[in-house]
């Protein structure tokens, strides 16, 4: 099976089951145009985006299950349009690289998507453990419309690796101890198996982004590649995790900016408490 075509299916199939159709299953990692419109991905009424503006349970309420599973259903459908994105920016960049880079970035990615759909299949089960699924709850698209502004590869890894998967290095280790608190062990187990997997998305973006930048900083070409409504504030969590940052490779002079970026609350403003060796306080 040729990369593309799997990336068609998964992107276009409304059906989450087939979703998770495996990447083991691509055999040729050649690029091949396709003309199918990336407008929005194919997604049934189980898995439908909606308009309603659902807002994330606090924290303080997650000892009642119904609102840790409202959670689960958010992180879900984060890893859904993970999945779906990363399938779109292989089919609408493919043609813009070499084609061993192609098959380098292509290979890179879907190894990306093959954990995100392991993170899914996780969510779905616990979901299902709490008694709801995805249709019991609102999904929105707040990640989806970042994509149409996209123009290249730098792009879609600065924006959802450097930025939603490395704020995700953040939150799963947050989320992870608040589910221990409330007895949910096996919540915050699968929050850990995620963050290790994120580890490595994470230094894919900076891998390609570091060969791409020639003399710039990673920073600056980091930030010149985010769409205009996206700050760096994005990449923080809750709790700002310094050695996650040091672990995927960013340089010191990124991880600096980084935690001295403000973005003058242009974004909903969360409580960020960070956790920094002394060497980086200013």
């Amino acid at each position: 099976m040729n990369v593309i075509d799997w990336a068609l299916h998964v992107f276009t199939t409304k059906d989450v089951s087939e979703k998770l159709l495996p990447g083991s299953l691509i055999s040729n990692y050649s690029f091949k145009s396709s003309k199918i419109c990336l407008r929005e991905p194919g997604r049934n009424n189980e898995i439908k985006f909606s308009t309603k503006k659902t807002k994330f349970p606090k924290v303080s309420n997650f000892k009642d299950p119904y609102n840790r599973a409202k959670a689960i259903a958010f992180f879900a459908n984060h890893e859904l349009e993970a999945i779906e994105m990363m399938c779109a920016a292989i089919i609408k960049f493919g043609d813009q690289v070499k084609p061993c880079d192609f098959e380098k970035i292509s290979k890179g990615i879907v190894s990306s998507v093959c954990d995100e759909q392991k993170h899914l299949k996780m969510y779905l089960s616990r979901l299902q453990d709490f008694g709801y699924g995805l249709d019991d709850f609102s999904l929105n698209d707040f990640f989806w419309k970042q994509f149409g502004g996209m123009k290249s590869f730098d792009d879609f890894f600065s924006l959802m690796a450097l930025t939603f998967e490395a704020a995700n290095l953040d939150f799963c280790l947050f989320y992870e101890k608040v589910f221990y608190e409330v007895g949910d062990d096996q919540s915050a187990m699968i929050m850990r198996e995620i963050y290790n997997d994120e580890l490595s998305h994470v230094r894919l973006g900076v891998h390609w982004l570091n060969k791409w930048r020639e003399s710039d900083s990673l920073w600056n070409y980091y930030v010149s590649h985010l769409p205009q409504n996206i700050s760096p504030e994005r990449s923080k969590g809750i709790d700002f995790n310094l050695e996650s940052r040091e672990m995927v490779g960013l340089d010191k002079g990124f991880i600096e900016n980084l935690i001295h970026f403000d973005d003058g609350f242009k974004i909903p403003k969360r409580k960020t408490n960070y956790k920094i060796s002394e060497h980086h306080k200013s």
